[in-house]
């Protein structure tokens, strides 16, 4: 499976020490140079430093062969939508809202997934509980409307109960 993420979702994963699901879900993850260029940022969290500077063995770093200016975005979520489309990466992960409409539709029409989306998909696997994982999210400064946590809670809790 072709997986390219943006900054985002890799530094709340971090942040959170649930990192490790990326690679139990989708193998191998694909990071163009200006999503570690930020994820090494001095203004990036100790932690998610930390991480890019030794990264996993599922996390590689791939250069563009051409990239397409999308002057709305930063030079991250600019590369990482590039480089999906370069390799037709079956999912991109970024989790900010212009990056995520831009990139779903054409030219571009990419599977976006968030980190929201990453912790669903990892709690329906049996790799966390959601519960807990959107409670250190949030108590990382990760912000999202109330509702929407509510939802993914009643459902994931529905989920549960019909399997």
């Amino acid at each position: 499976m072709n997986v390219v993420a943006d900054t985002s979702p890799i530094c709340h994963l971090v942040r959170i020490q649930q990192s490790h699901v990326l690679s139990e879900l989708f193998g191998q993850i694909v990071v163009p140079s200006q999503v570690v260029n930020e994820l090494s940022h001095l203004h990036a969290p100790l932690d998610v430093r930390s991480f890019i500077a030794n990264p996993p063995a599922w996390l590689s770093v791939q250069t563009l062969n051409h990239i397409t200016p999308i002057p709305v975005l930063d030079p991250g979520e600019e590369a990482a939508i590039n480089l999906a489309f370069e390799i037709k990466a079956d999912f991109l992960f970024m989790d900010e809202k212009t990056g995520r409409r831009i990139a779903a539709n054409p030219p571009w029409n990419l599977n976006v997934l968030g980190t929201l989306g990453i912790l669903e998909m990892a709690a329906n696997n049996g790799l966390l509980s959601l519960r807990s994982a959107l409670k250190k999210l949030l108590d990382s400064h990760f912000y999202v409307n109330p509702t929407i946590i509510q939802n993914m809670l009643e459902k994931h809790k529905n989920n549960i109960h019909h399997q």
